[in-house]
């Protein structure tokens, strides 16, 4: 078939799946956020799309395929969503966390429009994205994730000497959202839609 994923005595190619390893570099944002590595990062799951041809052959519009770590592999969480290598190269994208409902993804990454559009429901979570673009048949696609929005756990307060006790009378977050979007176009590249939610916290 045109997918391969057929072999001629009629049995699947289960060699030719899709499938993916994940990683995360290092970033200021571990400190506070939920993800500070790759093994947190496997702690959950993440949702995929790829395009073959630039139409959308991975994932739904609505769904992206979910992907959970075990056994030391990400492995399909729902084996109705695995795919197969079809004889072209195929562009992915990925986003961490996985959710059932509310993400939204382009039926085609040849047009100007979101390839992605990542909405953070609950505004308590780190969110990270990925892309690999223009991949051939392999074993495992490498993902590397990024921040795209992150969680604050808690503010430090660095002062010189050691002696010194400091009582905060006031935490001001200033131009910040609870919740936003994240945009992803075809490059693979990152912007974010109108926050909603402003929030501006006082602590005594």
């Amino acid at each position: 078939s045109c997918t391969s994923e057929i072999i001629e005595d009629g049995f699947v190619d289960k060699s030719n799946t899709i499938s993916f390893n994940s990683s995360t570099p290092k970033s200021r944002a571990y400190t506070s956020g939920d993800v500070a590595n790759t093994a947190n990062l496997q702690e959950g799951n993440f949702g995929v799309v790829g395009y073959s041809n630039n139409a959308l052959y991975l994932g739904t519009t609505s769904k992206a395929a979910e992907q959970t770590y075990a056994d030391g592999n990400w492995k399909y969480a729902n084996a109705d969503e695995i795919r197969y290598w079809p004889n072209n190269n195929m562009d992915f994208y990925a986003y961490f966390p996985f959710a059932e409902t509310g993400d939204v993804f382009a039926a085609a990454n040849n047009t100007s429009d979101n390839v992605m559009t990542i909405t953070n429901n609950t505004g308590n979570q780190d969110v990270l994205f990925a892309s690999a673009l223009d991949q051939a048949r392999q074993d495992r696609v490498d993902l590397q994730f990024h921040h795209a929005f992150s969680k604050i756990k808690g503010i430090n307060i660095q002062i010189q000497n050691k002696d010194v006790t400091v009582e905060v009378k006031k935490v001001e977050l200033i131009n910040t959202f609870t919740k936003g979007k994240v945009l992803v176009d075809k490059d693979g590249k990152a912007s974010y839609g109108t926050g909603t939610e402003h929030r501006t916290e006082h602590r005594a």
